[in-house]
């Protein structure tokens, strides 16, 4: 028996990717729990072919302490009502109370955490120098965790099923999305046309806005005779797209990840761009064969956030080392 506990589309993408690579013939369980929105839930769920599954349960997340007691009395209920031995786990957020609890509530013999986007640089650091996602408890918080026998602290041993090897070690196994490449055919590539990955770091406020309109309007400059589509990260506001319109690009939304997208095509576009983005590194490696993969690199000074500035400038060096990937100072 395998459990996988997701939250987003990219988690479910390296959970699926990770039954096919591990469990094909073993009896695996899906557990769905809701997101940071909305739309996230909506484009996992698209996503889930239920058939392939021997279960699947939905579960709403949530933030509020109060009610985090009664999620995990559900998250358990699961466990007591499979009643099997737990062979792996694998959870796709590792700062989710709720899956780090249920890893260590389910006695499995190994533990995997899933990719979610470039955070997992950060998570993987903390873990492999044991320094954990430490926090203080309200006295409160403690008694109830104490009284529900609630765990939520650091899985020292859980290992990395992941696309980044920065921090990797001998026991963790690299995601080389051998699923989704058994999907590929020969693909027409489309010469002129470039999917520019779009970011969200403005509405983190990582970056001014008048600054990432300033990096945007330096990368259309670059393409000038080629149709340039700016496919917004799903976080990113609806109210901005107007302004990256009138830079030059064109607004393309799509209800799923770019990999899942591009994999159903039939027609490739020549180049694939972004700043630094999770999708740019999968479409490098399935699709490096047939696009050009570019990424602009700014001034890391640019950026407001220490911990932003430190990610970003591993992922770029990153991004030098890939053979035949484009990088371009802007």
């Amino acid at each position: 028996m395998n459990y996988y506990l997701v939250e987003s589309p990219l988690q479910f993408l390296n959970a699926r990717e990770a039954k096919y690579r591990f469990c094909k013939d073993e009896k695996n369980v899906l557990i769905i729990l809701r997101g940071a929105s909305q739309k996230s839930m909506d484009q996992l769920k698209k996503l889930v072919d239920y058939s392939s599954w021997d279960t699947v349960y939905e579960l709403p997340n949530t933030h509020k302490k109060v009610v985090l007691y009664k999620w995990q009395y559900d998250l358990e209920s699961i466990l007591k009502e499979n009643y099997q031995k737990v062979n792996k786990v694998f959870i796709g957020e590792y700062r989710s109370l709720l899956m780090r609890n249920f890893v260590h509530k389910s006695n499995c013999e190994q533990s995997f955490l899933l990719d979610d986007g470039n955070v997992a640089l950060f998570i993987h650091e903390k873990i492999i120098t044991k320094e954990g996602l430490r926090h203080t408890l309200h006295p409160i918080r403690k008694a109830l965790n104490w009284l529900f026998n609630f765990n939520d602290k650091d899985i020292w041993d859980i290992n990395f099923f992941t696309f980044y090897n920065e921090w990797t070690r001998d026991s963790d196994v690299i995601n080389d999305y051998s699923l989704l490449k058994s999907s590929l055919n020969t693909r027409i590539v489309d010469e002129g046309l470039v999917y520019f990955l779009g970011n969200n770091i403005s509405e983190y406020g990582f970056i001014e806005r008048k600054d990432y309109l300033s990096l945007l309007r330096k990368v259309i400059e670059c393409f000038e005779g080629k149709t340039v589509y700016y496919l917004p990260h799903r976080r990113e506001e609806p109210e901005g797209f107007q302004e990256i319109e009138d830079l030059g690009f064109q607004i393309k939304t799509i209800d799923e990840p770019i990999e899942t997208y591009l994999v159903k095509q039939n027609k490739l576009p020549e180049i694939i761009a972004s700043f630094l983005s999770t999708a740019l590194d999968n479409c490098y490696a399935l699709f490096s064969d047939h696009s050009v993969l570019y990424s602009f690199q700014y001034d890391l000074d640019i950026l407001k956030s220490d911990r932003y500035k430190k990610t970003a400038k591993i992922i770029f060096n990153r991004y030098k080392k890939y053979e035949g990937f484009k990088t371009i100072e802007i």
